[in-house]
């Protein structure tokens, strides 16, 4: 018998005419072909989603990669443009710098020809008034009162006169002189009053030494008269108690 993918249990299939004919066997799988079409359905579908997951991932992986070439360029682009302003700014910056420097240097040697004229002018005006002026070169008729003309303006006396110097002078020599008698004098009058003190020393110890030998002689006196004394008295006086101890001596 001729075995085909039709069976008959199920509702709506056509039934056999024939009682023959077998409608399921044991161990038959009647579900097989229905699960082997799903299993393709869920397989196909799975393949198409993966399909569609790899090309969406293929597109975003592209895009990914347009942005990020996209964006190098943007950056190179960006690093471009800011170098050449930075390079014009440069440029420009050490332009002005060397405006600035040339200002400066111009600047400064303007001020140092105006000083060197300043101190030329200067120079002029102080040897002209060291040449011309009374305070410099000290002019003695501006020094003179107008009072009497043997005085003198006091803040604006200028010196003595060669005269007056010699006299200033003279009168030191003679102050010299007369301090030097002065102190020969005094020194003439401390010889002498030295020579006065010693002649006085030498007086006093002459007097001090016939004082003393006239004290020597008195108690030498003394003694004879006090030894002549005992004598007489000792003569006149006799022992008439019988002491048997002599009376002390005077010697």
């Amino acid at each position: 018998m001729k075995r085909t993918k039709q069976v008959f249990h199920r509702e709506g299939d056509e039934v056999p005419k024939f009682v023959s004919g077998l409608r399921q066997f044991d161990g038959e799988d009647i579900h097989y072909a229905e699960r082997m079409k799903e299993n393709a359905d869920r397989q196909r579908q799975f393949i198409e989603e993966q399909k569609r997951e790899k090309g969406y991932l293929t597109h975003m992986e592209k895009e990914e990669d347009r942005g990020y070439a996209e964006q190098t360029d943007n950056l190179n682009r960006m690093r471009g443009m800011l170098e050449d302003e930075m390079s014009s700014k440069r440029a420009q910056m050490m332009k002005d710098l060397q405006e600035e420097n040339k200002r400066l240097a111009r600047e400064k040697r303007d001020r140092e020809n105006q000083w060197r004229n300043d101190q030329e002018r200067k120079n002029q005006f102080e040897i002209a008034n060291a040449n011309n002026s009374d305070l410099m070169t000290e002019n003695p008729a501006t020094t003179t009162s107008q009072h009497a003309q043997h005085r003198y303006v006091p803040y604006h006396f200028k010196g003595l006169t060669p005269e007056q110097k010699a006299q200033i002078d003279y009168e030191r020599q003679q102050q010299i002189v007369e301090k030097k008698q002065i102190q020969s004098q005094q020194q003439e009058e401390d010889k002498m009053w030295a020579l006065q003190q010693e002649a006085n020393r030498q007086l006093m110890l002459q007097n001090e030494l016939e004082l003393w030998q006239k004290q020597q002689s008195m108690v030498a006196g003394l003694k004879t008269q006090a030894k002549s004394d005992k004598h007489s008295k000792d003569q006149k006086w006799t022992n008439h108690y019988g002491e048997q101890i002599p009376l002390p001596s005077l010697h």
